[in-house]
């Protein structure tokens, strides 16, 4: 009776330890697990970024589809931009950049639209959380502004240059009206123009100028304005003249002064020997424009220097002065300034200075005031 009592008590524990371990093993299993879930969670907690802005994040407009995005090196492993559409507005990353970056240009963008940017700084390998960022910078698309020059092509002609803007459909030049105290509209230009003349201005005149450019592309339509070119006419022109030689009389000098040191032959023509009215014929006849036109605005034929004075005087004499003249006038010498008594002529070059065959070769030499019978500029170097 004892060891069947025995065996029943070994065999009651033994069933209860077959049915127990299961469920201390599942125990086990189960607090292994939340462990491990635990463990994970922190792990994640730690990978979220400290996210750091970059340091003077400033965007700047570059055209009328871009917009450059620039901060200060921080010595940060990475950087990574954002972008939206709104301050508030969702923001997505557009780009990660390397070490040492401090700027980077987002193309291809809408027109007049603004943008807003977020720039992260990140020590290591984890990614950026823009909505931890405070600091934006926001800019607006928009075609870019003209970049003009101004110049005095005469005494009464004014040019302006520009770059061609990108994207731009049309220039519109724009001039100050004094007494409105306005701009107004002077020309509207295609998209291919980089430049502009107005003609029959005052002399010894200051102008105010501006230039537009316009970009129209489905419906929108973006403009920006040059800064003020401002552009004085001359009394007269002189060789100190901003742009001088882009003048139609620069053109005279340049091709006059291209035969310097040419010999002198009684008769001659050039283009390698000259007489004095040979000289100013060839000079008057050769200078042209980049177009191809007589910088002088008509042809002068070959003759003598009497000749040219009863041809021209009439129509476009200046009278004797010599404070009249410019570079690229016609000088006529005769003894003691007559008209009757004609036998030289040459071309004002500067300063009281002429350029001419003198009888031994092509020169500069100074301008024998008291014996100038006229002073001719030709209707070409007028305009």
């Amino acid at each position: 009776m004892k060891k069947k009592s025995m065996l029943a008590v070994a065999m009651a524990l033994l069933t209860a330890f077959v049915f127990l371990a299961p469920v201390s093993m599942a125990s086990a299993e189960t607090t292994s697990a939340a462990a491990e879930k635990t463990t994970s969670v922190k792990k994640e907690t730690a990978a979220k970024p400290a996210a750091v802005s970059a340091e003077g994040v400033v965007a700047k407009t570059e055209g009328y589809d871009s917009i450059r995005v620039c901060w200060k090196d921080s010595g940060a492993e990475r950087y990574q931009l954002f972008r939206a559409t709104g301050r508030k507005a969702v923001y997505k990353k557009i780009k990660t950049l390397a070490a040492g970056r401090t700027s980077y240009t987002n193309t291809g963008l809408a027109l007049n639209k603004k943008y807003y940017y977020k720039v992260a700084q990140l020590t290591d390998s984890r990614h950026a959380d823009p909505n931890a960022i405070t600091e934006v910078a926001a800019a607006t698309t928009k075609i870019a502004r003209p970049v003009v020059k101004g110049v005095a092509k005469s005494r009464i002609t004014v040019k302006l240059t520009w770059k061609k803007v990108p994207g731009a459909t049309q220039y519109t030049v724009l001039g100050y009206d004094s007494r409105k105290g306005t701009y107004k509209t002077l020309a509207a230009l295609g998209a291919s123009a980089g430049s502009w003349q107005q003609s029959r201005q005052l002399a010894n005149t200051t102008y105010r100028y501006k230039v537009r450019a316009v970009r129209t592309y489905l419906g929108a339509v973006s403009s920006n304005e040059s800064r003020t070119v401002t552009v004085r006419t001359p009394k007269k022109l002189t060789m100190s003249t901003k742009g001088f030689r882009s003048t139609r009389p620069g053109i005279v000098i340049s091709k006059a002064e291209s035969k310097l040191g040419r010999p002198y032959v009684w008769g001659a023509s050039g283009p390698k020997t000259f007489d004095c009215s040979g000289f100013t014929c060839w000079t008057m006849q050769n200078a042209k424009t980049k177009s191809g036109a007589l910088a002088a605005g008509l042809w002068v034929r070959r003759t003598s220097s009497r000749d040219l004075y009863s041809q021209f005087s009439g129509a476009y004499g200046l009278g004797r002065k010599l404070s009249a003249a410019q570079p690229g006038d016609i000088i006529i010498i005769g003894t003691n300034g007559s008209a009757n008594r004609i036998f030289h002529v040459g071309i004002y070059y500067n300063n009281g200075l002429y350029i001419h065959a003198n009888g031994e070769l092509v020169t500069i030499s100074k301008v024998p005031a008291s014996m100038v019978v006229s002073i001719i500029r030709l209707p070409g170097l007028d305009i």
